[in-house]
């Protein structure tokens, strides 16, 4: 998603890329798959990170929302990444503690991201 136009076809593709991480950290806390700490981007490395401190999402930086968006989906990627390093250290039940959290980020992410292609 290096080019998004704010629009509902890229709102869509961003919403869907995050929902993937939800279920590989699913995968993760049941020992299906395997997950590195270092493996989880942080919010500025990932495609829609890259947009949004590049220019064209900076253009967008005075719009309603803009910087919420930019708070909750830093947040997403922090705790993807907290969830990531509790599971390593062998701490399964504080990850799954973490995962409300980061489902509550995650909804809240979308909720602005919607909020920002409506305003």
């Amino acid at each position: 998603i290096a080019h998004i136009d704010i629009d509902a076809s890229e709102i869509g593709k961003v919403k869907a890329a995050h929902m993937q991480w939800r279920s590989r950290l699913e995968a993760v806390l049941n020992g299906k798959e395997a997950l590195r700490p270092e493996e989880v981007a942080s919010d500025r490395e990932c495609e829609f990170g890259q947009w949004y401190f590049g220019s064209e999402g900076q253009a967008l930086r005075d719009r309603p929302h803009f910087a919420e968006v930019g708070a909750q989906h830093a947040k997403v990627h922090q705790l993807a990444r907290q969830i990531a390093e509790l599971i390593q250290q062998g701490n399964s039940k504080q990850a799954g503690a973490l995962m409300q959290e980061f489902e509550t980020a995650r909804e809240q992410l979308f909720k602005s991201l919607d909020e920002l292609y409506l305003s």
